[in-house]
C-alpha cells in the first residue's frame, strides 16, 4: 500500500525507536565500548531524522521541555564517552608520542566510568516508550490536519474526485500519495541543500566548519533514511570534516587539559596534530567544490513502480 509522506516519517521514526531498544538490550548486558558506541551511532540517526520531522511539526513545546530534553541529555552523555575513545585512537593514529596516548587512556578510563554511571541512572527502557506513545499520538494529530488542509486544496483546485470506477480511483490515489511523497522530500532536500551551500560558502573558521559537518552529515542521513540512497562525495566529506573537528578537539584538550606531561612535550604534540588537522580542512576544500547539489535519486517505492510501467 502506497504511504503518504506523513505515514513514511512515522514508519521511519519508530524503526529508529525500534534499533534503539536492540541496541539497548546489549548495552545492559555489556557496557563495553562497542555498545555505548551503538547507541550514540542509532542516537544520532535519531536525531537525523528527527531533524526532518521538526520541519514538518512533530514537535511540541511540551517535547522540547520534556522527552526532548531527557534524550538531548542521554545523547549528551554518550558523546562525551566517545570523544575520549576517539582522542585515544586518534592520538596513536597520528602518531603522537607514547606518553600522551597513556596519559589520554587513563583519563578516559576515570572519565568513562563515571559517564557510565550518570547514563544507567537515566531509563533508557522506559524513554523509549514514552518516544514511542508521543509518536502515535502526535501522527495522529498531524494526520487529521494534513488531510484536512490536502482536502480543502483539491477542493479550491477543482479536483475533488468525481465519480470515477473504485479500482481507477484507488490506483489514482495510491499514484497521487506516491508523487506527492517524492515532492515533499524532494521540497526538504532542496531546502537542506540550500542550506549546506550557504554554510560551505561562509565556512573560514574550525567553528563554522563544524556548522558545515553537521549539515553534510544531515543531508547524507537525510538520502539515506527517506530515499534510501546515498552518495560518495558526502560520504567523504562527512569523513573529512568529521577528522577536522575530532583533531580539534584533541589539539583543544592537550592545551588545556592537564595531564602531567613536560610543556615542551604536549607542545611539539600540539603542531603535529593542528599539521593533521589542516590537512583535512586542505582535502575537503578541494572536496566541497563537488558536492552534489541537485541530486534527486527519488523515492524507492516510486522508481519501483516507473520501472513496472516501462
Amino acid at each position: 500500500m502506497a504511504q503518504d509522506w506523513l505515514s513514511m516519517e512515522y514508519q521511519i521514526a519508530q524503526e529508529a525507536v525500534n534499533e534503539l531498544e536492540s541496541v539497548l538490550m546489549f548495552l545492559k548486558q555489556e557496557e563495553g565500548k562497542e555498545s555505548v558506541h551503538d547507541m550514540r551511532v542509532m542516537f544520532r540517526r535519531w536525531y537525523s531524522i528527527w531533524g526532518v520531522m521538526r520541519r514538518d511539526g512533530w514537535e511540541t513545546e511540551k517535547y522540547k521541555k520534556g522527552l526532548g530534553r531527557d534524550i538531548r541529555l542521554a545523547y549528551k552523555i554518550l558523546g562525551k564517552i566517545r570523544e575520549f575513545d576517539v582522542m585515544c585512537s586518534l592520538s596513536k593514529k597520528i602518531g603522537l608520542c607514547d606518553d600522551v596516548v597513556n596519559a589520554f587512556r587513563r583519563k578516559r578510563d576515570s572519565v568513562r566510568e563515571k559517564l557510565v554511571k550518570q547514563l544507567s541512572k537515566i531509563d533508557l527502557s522506559k524513554l523509549f516508550k514514552r518516544l514511542r506513545r508521543y509518536l502515535t499520538e502526535r501522527e495522529q494529530i498531524l494526520d487529521i490536519k494534513y488531510k484536512a488542509r490536502s482536502r480543502f486544496l483539491r477542493i479550491v483546485g477543482g479536483k475533488s474526485g468525481g465519480k470515477s470506477g473504485g479500482k481507477s480511483k484507488a490506483k489514482n490515489r495510491k499514484a497521487r500519495k506516491m508523487v506527492e511523497s517524492e515532492e515533499h522530500f524532494n521540497i526538504v532536500l532542496a531546502e537542506h541543500e540550500r542550506r549546506t551551500a550557504d554554510l560551505v560558502s561562509r565556512a573560514h573558521t574550525i567553528e563554522e566548519l563544524h556548522d558545515v559537518r553537521l549539515s553534510v552529515k544531515a543531508w547524507r542521513y537525510l538520502l539515506v533514511e527517506f530515499f534510501d540512497n546515498t552518495h560518495p562525495v558526502l560520504v567523504k566529506a562527512q569523513q573529512y570534516l568529521g577528522k577536522v573537528n575530532d583533531l580539534d578537539h584533541l589539539a583543544i584538550f592537550l592545551e588545556t587539559k592537564k595531564l602531567g606531561l613536560e610543556p615542551h612535550l604536549v607542545k611539539k604534540q600540539i603542531s603535529i596534530t593542528i599539521k593533521k588537522r589542516d590537512e583535512m580542512r586542505t582535502k575537503f576544500d578541494q572536496l566541497k567544490r563537488s558536492l552534489p547539489y541537485g541530486f534527486r535519486p527519488g523515492l524507492p517505492g516510486l522508481q519501483k513502480a516507473a520501472s513496472n510501467h516501462a
